[in-house]
């Protein structure tokens, strides 16, 4: 778990960080808006303790901001100068909770001491959803189907290329899916091709783009640059008829470009 401390005050960080450490959390330290502003660009973060009065700004648009960043990171204000308005704007804008200084250690700990175990509990649900999700359609508890499961464990977390083959209607484009789910690219859109359905002066545009005119630097591309996202992966189907169109390397065999895993699959 990774926290975000956010104060123009050393000494005031450096006893919150020594108290999230007590909790597993790996610590990001900023004095400013400008510096916090840049960390939370860099960083995901769970945890974020932010200071209301900074020297070059505000931390309720600290608060806005990490927000917009990522909508699950628990969020702590901190100020010196406390008023139940500011409190009620805090929680409106998704504060978890509001801490008035001086601080008292023991309390600060309980707190963190929750706030570390929420985080905990929302990662393995997190991480049971995800798992459920990637192998929801795929029906089978024999021996094979569980090294197949077991054999996307441990791919999914590489960045290469995968070969998935099998007869028609086994399931290799559910197995891709599940590869998608499980990788870090879940997040970004899954592409599935056909290439059997595509004609086959079609093909090799429809799936790597094809430039207008001749000159060594097209001004304009069309085909696989708008349809398939540049950090998702695509999942291939081939048949023998597209291979007289489209070089088998493209289709046959697994490949890695500008970080876009094909997995090709034979039907």
């Amino acid at each position: 778990m990774r926290a975000l401390v956010v104060d123009d005050e050393a000494n005031i960080r450096k006893v919150l960080k020594m108290l999230l450490t007590e909790d597993s959390f790996e610590i990001n330290e900023a004095p400013t808006l400008s510096e916090a502003t840049k960390q939370i660009e860099n960083y995901v973060f769970d945890l974020a303790l932010i200071d209301l009065r900074l020297p070059d700004g505000s931390g309720m648009d600290l608060l806005r901001k990490v927000k917009e960043m990522n909508q699950e990171t628990v969020v702590l204000v901190i100020t010196a100068f406390g008023s139940a308005e500011t409190a009620i704007q805090a929680m409106k804008l998704g504060a978890y909770d509001y801490l008035t200084k001086p601080f008292n250690l023991d309390e600060l700990r309980v707190i963190f001491g929750n706030i570390s175990e929420k985080l905990s509990l929302q990662k393995k649900v997190r991480e049971l959803q995800q798992y459920a999700d990637a192998y929801q359609l795929i029906i089978g508890k024999s021996e094979a189907m569980k090294r197949v499961f077991t054999t996307v464990e441990k791919i999914a977390p590489f960045d290469t290329g995968v070969l998935i083959y099998g007869e028609t209607g086994t399931g290799k484009e559910l197995v891709a899916k599940a590869l998608h789910d499980k990788s870090r690219r879940a997040p970004k859109p899954f592409v599935a091709i056909n290439c059997a359905s595509l004609p086959g002066e079609l093909l090799e545009s429809e799936l790597f783009g094809y430039a207008r005119g001749l000159s060594p630097a097209p001004t304009h591309r069309n085909g696989a640059s708008s349809r398939t996202p540049t950090a998702g992966p695509s999942s291939l189907m081939r048949s023998p008829r597209c291979l007289s169109r489209c070089s088998r390397s493209s289709c046959a065999s697994s490949r890695t470009s500008a970080s876009v895993p094909w997995a090709a699959a034979p039907r």
